[in-house]
């Protein structure tokens, strides 16, 4: 995780801000993306992205639209106190979710000419037996089975044929 931190006053000697990394508030990015998407349709300029293409490196997320809700389990003692903790715990990825499929619908009603091909592409891992690290550094058996992923992923995947077609 990054580190909190403090913007300071020209002066140096008072704080004018405390930041985190905003993947505490969103993980996906893709709220900023929209925001962006919005702010630059709302001004009129000529936008029409022909599409948007999401990466996800966080393992088995599926698309949003096929996205089942997690059902908390049913023996689990404590439930009173910890479904607070829980719902705390689980906004970020919700945030991440609910701004991912506002993305798609925001770039797929703004198509050009009511274009009706795909225009948000979702790509990420799959649930393996072991889930990368968090952080910048991956081990040499993360690395070789995210690439073996990849390969797999422009062989066989037809989302991944269509973004090929929509780049030509």
């Amino acid at each position: 995780m990054s580190p909190a931190g403090s913007l300071r006053k020209r002066s140096g000697k008072e704080a004018a801000a405390h930041v985190v990394d905003g993947g505490y508030f969103e993980n996906s990015g893709t709220a900023t993306a929209l925001d962006v998407l919005s702010a630059l349709y709302a001004r009129g300029e000529k936008l029409n992205p022909d599409f948007v293409v999401y990466v996800n490196n966080d393992p088995g997320e599926q698309e949003t639209s096929m996205a089942e809700p997690a059902h908390a389990d049913a023996h689990r003692r404590l439930t009173e106190l910890m479904s607070p903790i829980d719902a705390l715990l689980n906004t970020r990825v919700a945030r991440g979710t609910y701004s991912q499929s506002l993305t798609k619908e925001f770039v797929e009603a703004n198509a050009p000419g009511g274009d009706k091909r795909r225009r948000y592409f979702h790509f990420g891992l799959k649930q393996e037996k072991f889930a990368p690290p968090l952080g910048w550094f991956l081990s040499t058996k993360s690395r070789r089975d995210i690439d073996a992923q990849r390969r797999e992923l422009i062989q066989d995947s037809p989302q991944f044929q269509e973004l090929l077609a929509a780049l030509k």
